[in-house]
């Protein structure tokens, strides 16, 4: 079997999204329907409903035949540009040469990432009113989408709370599974994963499960969880959205406090079986304060995530002007071949984004860009000019010579 665009995770992964959907994977463009054609878990739809369901059934027979699925086009857009994708860290965690890839799985999931709604603290500059109930109501206020569409996220953003036979569901599957990842909104303000937690340790020998959370950084589970609860799992993985430093963090992530941030990781560094990283999502307003970034974490010992966003699009980091990918370029050049790196990972990552900064952007997504931060910066009391000197400059001579 041809491995060139082969995922594995078909064969070994169900995702379960802010909306209580399902997908094949965070990044995966479409919702896993069962086979009469619903996909909403308040329509009874379970994880086995949709395991061997005629869609996933589907999504393995393309890659069987070695197809790029258009669904994963945002795996094929970043490998396009010389970036490293989720399909192949996960073919290389996940990948068993010695098994049987068939159409029809007989295995059960392995490994699950379950977005428990968007209930969240914070209305980060990055997200959107699907993963945000506050993003969500500065959205409806704004005008930004259909009021239906956000409307129905509002009311989905409890799902997890909301039908607790979801977890009942997934207890049949604990006794293979090697990985959960919790995401959201923010993982650590659902109460009902909490009780998950506790119900699994008290059943099961949970010493050979890793749990993983994204989450951002402003929030501690109770004293409880820290030592009675996450000390009896394998591994416990923290990673921290963390964006920027000091203000450019709070301007990004909206209702944060950096002191906070720090204050919590110090906090978490007390437990010997937390393992913290940092999940950067790489986009425009973050991007040309990269390096300083990575020297920042290097001196905090933490290891660094490199996510490439892709939606909303008009951050995404194609869509620079010229002159500032240049100026990106030539930092991120020194820095590769004059710095000792502490992680290999952050010197590999900063080679892949100057190859994928240089994709080619659009410059209406430029415009975009400089309409909605206006909108948000007069909505929030927020002045990205002053918080982005040197992104301004560039951004507002770019968009201005395209008006």
């Amino acid at each position: 079997m041809s491995k060139s665009n082969f995922c594995v995770l078909p064969w070994v992964h169900l995702s379960a999204e802010t909306d209580g959907t399902f997908r094949a994977c965070c990044l995966y463009q479409g919702k896993i329907e069962r086979d009469d054609g619903k996909t909403h878990i308040s329509e009874g739809v379970t994880v086995g409903d949709v395991w061997n369901s005629k869609n996933m059934q589907s999504l393995r027979t393309k890659f069987l035949n070695n197809e790029r699925p258009d669904e994963c086009r945002y795996c094929w857009d970043l490998e396009d540009g010389g970036m490293k994708s989720k399909r192949i860290n996960d073919l290389d965690r996940f990948y068993a040469p010695e098994h049987s890839y068939e159409v029809v799985s007989e295995e059960n999931p392995i490994y699950f990432d379950l977005k428990l709604g968007s209930i969240c603290n914070l209305k980060c500059r990055i997200c959107t009113y699907e993963n945000s109930i506050k993003w969500a109501k500065d959205a409806k206020a704004l005008k930004l989408a259909d009021e239906d569409t956000i409307d129905y996220y509002l009311a989905n953003s409890r799902w997890a709370e909301d039908y607790p036979e979801f977890w009942a569901d997934l207890l049949q599957y604990v006794d293979n599974v090697v990985q959960i990842d919790f995401a959201g909104g923010d993982p650590l303000l659902i109460k009902e994963h909490y009780r998950f937690l506790k119900l699994l340790t008290e059943q099961a020998d949970v010493s050979d499960i890793a749990i993983h959370y994204n989450t951002n950084g402003t929030i501690l589970p109770s004293d409880e969880i820290l030592h009675e609860v996450w000390t009896k799992f394998k591994r416990v993985e923290i990673m921290l959205s963390i964006d920027a430093l000091g203000k450019k963090f709070e301007y990004q992530r909206h209702g944060s406090k950096w002191q906070t941030v720090e204050s919590n990781i110090m906090r978490f560094r007390e437990f010997d079986n937390i393992v913290l990283q940092v999940c950067h999502t790489v986009n425009i307003l973050n991007v040309l304060d990269i390096c300083e970034f990575v020297l920042w974490a290097e001196d905090n010992n933490l290891e660094i995530y490199f996510n490439m966003l892709y939606h909303p699009s008009h951050y995404n980091i194609k869509n620079l002007p010229l002159a500032a990918k240049q100026v990106l370029i030539e930092r991120i050049e020194k820095m590769y071949n004059a710095h000792q790196f502490k992680y290999e990972s952050a010197k590999r990552s900063l080679n892949e984004i100057r190859e994928y900064v240089n994709t080619p952007g659009l410059s209406q997504e430029l415009i975009a860009f400089n309409d909605i931060t206006h909108n948000l910066d007069e909505f929030r009391n927020e002045d990205f000019a002053s918080t982005f000197p040197e992104l301004k400059e560039y951004i507002y001579g770019e968009t201005k010579h395209n008006t």
